[in-house]
């Protein structure tokens, strides 16, 4: 479960629909995101997996926190959050550019249907539902 969770997240929709227009718009070999996602997920597994499983941290800031302190775990929370709101509003947008092709639909109205389907799918589901449905 923990494999199929961890790949729905990195492939959505951004990662399905910039694919597929950066293959047919330059040519397969300039769709970075697949290699650098795999040489990532990769290295990174062997690299740290080993010890960070050892040392029992939870996240990549674990280390940076025990090591520099609170404040600097706080501080590095910061490009972590944006990285995430940013990935969130790939994944709607590529979700509401797929919803305004299917039902003819402005895009805006799209994204924000889009956006009200999946806070309703994951309040009514719970997040025990997104990870057996990813």
């Amino acid at each position: 479960v923990g494999i199929f969770t961890l790949t729905a997240t990195w492939v959505g929709g951004g990662f399905i629909n910039g694919t597929a227009e950066v293959v047919y718009s330059e040519g397969l070999a300039f769709a970075q995101a697949p290699w650098g996602y795999a040489l990532s997920l990769g290295l990174g597994g062997l690299a740290f997996a080993k010890i960070m499983r050892k040392r029992e941290y939870f996240t990549m800031l674990d280390p940076f926190q025990e090591k520099y302190g609170p404040r600097m775990g706080g501080l590095l929370f910061i490009p972590a959050l944006l990285g995430e709101i940013f990935w969130s509003a790939a994944i709607l947008a590529a979700l509401g550019a797929t919803v305004s092709v299917v039902v003819n639909l402005d895009r805006v109205t799209s994204v924000i249907v889009s956006a009200c389907i999946s806070v309703f799918y994951t309040l009514i589901g719970g997040f025990y539902s997104v990870v057996f449905t990813d």
